[in-house]
């Protein structure tokens, strides 16, 4: 089981899917793209300060609804 501190600086500075690299032609390590299967992920949104969530926040937060409606992760490759 994991958890994960939300907050919008951890949101926006977090990668929660995999994304190519291109200069090192490869994924970039993810919150969702390394935790094994039938494991947990507990969001902890008791943090949640005010402020303004960048794209790659927006990005996370698509990921995690992905995840909980489609029951996929999204990799960008």
């Amino acid at each position: 089981m994991s958890v994960f501190t939300a907050t919008t600086e951890s949101l926006s500075e977090t990668l929660f899917s995999p994304k190519k690299n291109y200069e090192k032609n490869g994924l970039e390590e993810s919150v969702l793209g390394v935790m094994p299967s039938n494991s947990a992920l507990i969001i902890d949104e008791t943090q949640m300060n005010t402020g303004k969530i960048d794209k790659n926040g927006v990005d996370n937060i698509r990921a995690i609804a992905t995840l909980i409606e489609q029951q996929i992760i999204e990799y960008d490759f």
